[in-house]
């Protein structure tokens, strides 16, 4: 059943996957036990009944590439083996990490959901995959609350009700989680500054896309990381608009415990900034100790994506029932100078902190009508903008240093003896950063921060990883001291 049309920040995440430059994200879980199978059925009925977001695909009503739709495949009958598979990992390593996002894509144009849950037995880990076209990362956040809520206890079920494993059509749909009439960005005003600034964005990107699609001349660029070289398959043929990345990351786990973590949280408290301030102003820290033989540029930029939820909920009225599962980001950045003037990661974390607040709050609406901007230019073209070269050279370089993505700290649901102690949050490598850190924070696991970044980046880079790390845990010693 065709349904409503993909909004701008939809049709960016849907030709980027189409193009193959990002094949999935995962969000994932650690419980205290493991569901048997028969409580793992059960949970996906509710939760694939209750969110008609996992009961879709996208479907392509004209010949226009603008004629793209999501389309609710419930008419067509999803099993547990559409959508669970079980693994026999003993962890989650870093070839197991890299397989995933070498494997695993979602098709469009199908009746099958684009996403997917690996079950991993030896470790008590349930990893659910999700296509960015529908799904950001605290939809997975959600989707996991609502799965924990509806685990039933073992004795409450029978065997023979799970007999032919039928996920949906089982419980009757929810009519509140729907993607109704349009993504809410619609919705949001766009002042009259911002009708001008559309109107001339949309004729320069059109005749001049290096106007707007040009990286700072002064952003660092390592030496030994460039596109396509560095991000794509020695057989992808940009001509031929079909990518594929390499997916071959290195992937650095920077774990804080949580008798760690929780002075972290109170020095970051009493100092007056959040933990991405903190973090970035580490990053920082660390690569202004980079030798410089290893890039070129002499400015950092950090690109912060932004949870709208709660904005939304208020300037557009939305319920939070409404935007559990969804796309509901925007994007905040931060820059400063690689050999700036000297001052303290903490002074340096307040500067940071005032910014992102600015972004957030007081030019919120700056903020959003910029994401927004997709709606004037070609979406597809944008993409590809971003990893190849607009000028006579034969190499391009990401467009950011590094990006942080905070999924915060969690207090996931206890539900039928079943409690999450740990989570976890991957990205695959993009076309946009060097790095990316993807971190979650739970009451059991303390702060999971994955850190992805290119093989060929390992020396310069994993010394500032270290670092980083090491100046986390300090907190502790400081004040136990």
């Amino acid at each position: 059943m065709r349904l409503r049309k993909l909004s701008s920040l939809e049709l960016y995440f849907y030709n980027r996957s189409k193009l193959n430059l990002h094949s999935c994200f995962y969000i994932g879980v650690t419980l205290n036990q493991l569901p048997t199978r028969t409580q793992i059925i059960h949970a996906l009925r509710k939760s694939v009944a209750k969110y008609q977001q996992l009961r879709c695909n996208v479907m392509k009503a004209g010949d226009s590439e603008d004629d793209i739709y999501f389309n609710d495949i419930g008419n067509e009958k999803i099993y547990f083996a559409d959508i669970v598979e079980y693994k026999n990992w003993d962890s989650v390593s870093e070839s197991n990490i890299n397989s995933i996002f070498q494997e695993y894509s979602f098709e469009y144009f199908t009746d099958k959901p684009v996403w997917k849950i690996l079950v991993l037995e030896n470790q008590n880990q349930l990893l659910m995959l999700l296509d960015h076209v529908l799904f950001d990362g605290m939809s997975g956040i959600n989707f996991w609350n609502s799965f924990i809520s509806s685990l039933p206890s073992i004795d409450s079920i029978s065997e023979d009700a799970n007999a032919n494993e039928l996920i949906f059509p089982f419980e009757e749909p929810s009519q509140i989680a729907v993607l109704g009439d349009n993504h809410p960005y619609e919705n949001w005003p766009i002042s009259t500054t911002w009708h001008i600034k559309r109107t001339l964005l949309k004729h320069i990107f059109k005749w001049y896309p290096g106007k707007i699609m040009s990286h700072d001349p002064q952003l660092i660029k390592f030496n030994s990381y460039s596109y396509p070289s560095g991000l794509l398959d020695n057989n992808s043929v940009p001509s031929k608009s079909q990518y594929t990345i390499k997916n071959n990351n290195k992937q650095y786990e920077l774990r804080i415990l949580p008798d760690e973590l929780k002075f972290v949280l109170q020095y970051c408290r009493t100092k007056g900034f959040s933990l991405t301030s903190y973090l970035s102003s580490l990053f920082v820290n660390e690569l202004r100790t980079v030798d410089s033989s290893y890039y070129n540029g002499s400015k950092i930029k950090i690109e912060i994506p932004m949870n709208t939820r709660s904005i939304c909920e208020k300037e557009l009225n939305l319920s939070p029932e409404q935007m559990e599962l969804g796309n509901f980001i925007t994007g905040l950045g931060l820059e400063t100078e690689i050999d700036g003037e000297k001052i303290s990661v903490e002074d340096l974390a307040r500067s940071f902190q005032n910014s992102l607040k600015k972004q957030s709050q007081e030019s919120i609406t700056e903020s959003m009508n910029t994401t927004k901007s997709l709606d004037v230019v070609n979406t597809k073209d944008f993409v590809e903008y971003k990893i190849n070269p607009l000028d006579d050279s034969d190499i391009s370089y990401p467009g950011a240093t590094f990006e942080i993505t905070n999924l915060g700290y969690q207090n996931f649901v206890e539900n039928a003896g079943f409690c999450v102690v740990d989570a976890v949050f991957g990205q695959p490598q993009g076309i946009s950063d060097n790095f990316f850190c993807s971190i979650v924070s739970t009451k059991l696991g303390g702060l999971n921060c994955l850190i992805s970044y290119p093989t060929s980046l390992e020396v310069p880079l994993e010394r500032c990883f270290d670092s980083v790390r090491d100046q986390l845990k300090e907190h502790k010693n400081h004040a136990n001291a």
